[in-house]
C-alpha cells in the first residue's frame, strides 16, 4: 500500500489512497469521503493521526459490504441503517439510542452523523482496531473492523470476504 502524508486527508481522498471502482457513482464518492475525513479525525484524537487511513480503508471496504456506500440503506427488516447498517433493534445502533446520540434509526441516514458515531465512538473503543491501526496493519484493521465494529453473523468468513474488496479496490 503506498504510503501517506500524515498532515491529513487531502482532496480526492479515494485516489489519493489509490481506490479504484469504475462502478463508483457521485453519492458513493462523497461518502466515501465522508467516511476518509472523519477516520481521520477519529485516528487523530487518539494521537493516530499518521495512521488514519488504516482505519478509513477497513471503514470504506466494511460500507461497500453494508450498504454499497449508499447513506439511505435501510436493511434487516427495517431494524439496520446508514452506511454502516447500524442495527437499532439489537446492535450498535440500539448502544447509540440507549446512551441517547440518536432516537431513531432514520437519524443514521445522515452520512456524517453515521460515520462520527461508527468511528468516533465505536471503532475507537476497540482494543483491536486502535493497535491494528498503531501498528499500520491495513489488513489487520480491516479484519478487527468488521469482527468487532460491524460484527457480521459469520465473523471469521464474512471478515476473509472484506480482505479480498479491500485488496480488490484498494491494491496497488
Amino acid at each position: 500500500f503506498p504510503s501517506h502524508d500524515s498532515r491529513g486527508p487531502p482532496t480526492g481522498l479515494l485516489a489519493q489512497l489509490g481506490f479504484k471502482s469504475p462502478s463508483i457513482c457521485p453519492e458513493q464518492q462523497v461518502n466515501a469521503d465522508i467516511i476518509l475525513s472523519w477516520s481521520y479525525q477519529a485516528a487523530s484524537a487518539i494521537g493516530l493521526g499518521n495512521n488514519w487511513w488504516t482505519l478509513g480503508m477497513a471503514a470504506i471496504t466494511n460500507a461497500i459490504h453494508e450498504s454499497a456506500l449508499k447513506a439511505d440503506a435501510v436493511g434487516d427488516k427495517g431494524c439496520s441503517f446508514g452506511l454502516f447498517q447500524s442495527n437499532v433493534c439489537g446492535g450498535t445502533g440500539k448502544g447509540f439510542m440507549d446512551k441517547g446520540y440518536i432516537t431513531s434509526g432514520e437519524q443514521l441516514k445522515d452520512p456524517n452523523l453515521c460515520s462520527r458515531l461508527i468511528l468516533g465512538i465505536t471503532a475507537l473503543r476497540q482494543k483491536e482496531v486502535v493497535n491494528a491501526m498503531a501498528r499500520g496493519d491495513v489488513v489487520d484493521t480491516c479484519r478487527q473492523f468488521t469482527r468487532k465494529v460491524e460484527i457480521p453473523a459469520d465473523t471469521i468468513n464474512e471478515a476473509e470476504r472484506r480482505l479480498g474488496t479491500l485488496f480488490k479496490h484498494f491494491a496497488p
